[in-house]
């Protein structure tokens, strides 16, 4: 079974640290015990398209977690921790 790493990126460390503990350790669990147990990360959660295309999304309780994964190094990067409806804006 290959091992995945989990990175986050500057921006979205910042956006998981603004959340309460719950929604931290919901999406940390998620991430950790859920994710990273599968074979391959694109088992789950759905590819992005239009601008947000090479992007992957999970979905965990009302929040968006926006990925891009490294296949190559076998990294899932975090790039936005969000909810809904503000996640796909730019």
């Amino acid at each position: 079974m290959t091992k995945w790493q989990i990175k986050f990126d500057e921006i979205a460390k910042k956006e998981l640290s603004k959340l309460s503990h719950q929604q931290q350790s919901l999406i940390r669990n998620y991430l950790y015990i859920r994710i990273i147990s599968l074979e391959h990360p694109k088992l789950t959660g759905k590819a992005l398209s239009a601008n947000k295309k090479g992007y992957w999304r999970y979905r965990v309780d009302k929040f968006r977690i926006i990925c891009k994964i490294e296949e190559d190094k076998l990294i899932i990067l975090i790039v936005k921790i969000a909810k809904r409806d503000v996640v796909y804006e730019d």
